[in-house]
């Protein structure tokens, strides 16, 4: 008999649903979603990631939104130029 521990388990991961994972122009949240995913489907896990379009990961991927909304009030996260400098 095969333990529980042993079968893979069936696991959502929910992304914020405005920038596309991996995030096209930086790391955040969305690169640390990506590697969980990806760890975890590389694990034999069962992985379904919501998220907005164009995402792209390991796991199976639901879109939460017709489209992504890249830009944010202060800068657009394609456009460097518009980011905050430190």
């Amino acid at each position: 008999m095969t333990s529980r521990r042993d079968s893979p388990l069936r696991i959502a991961m929910l992304a914020p649903p405005w920038i596309p994972v991996p995030a096209p122009a930086y790391g955040g949240i969305e690169e640390v979603v990506r590697l969980l995913c990806d760890g975890l489907t590389g694990h034999g896990h069962h992985v379904t990631l919501f998220a907005p379009p164009g995402s792209d990961s390991r796991a199976e991927v639901v879109h939460v939104l017709e489209e992504a909304n890249l830009k944010v009030p202060e800068y657009d996260l394609l456009d460097e130029k518009s980011w905050p400098t430190l």
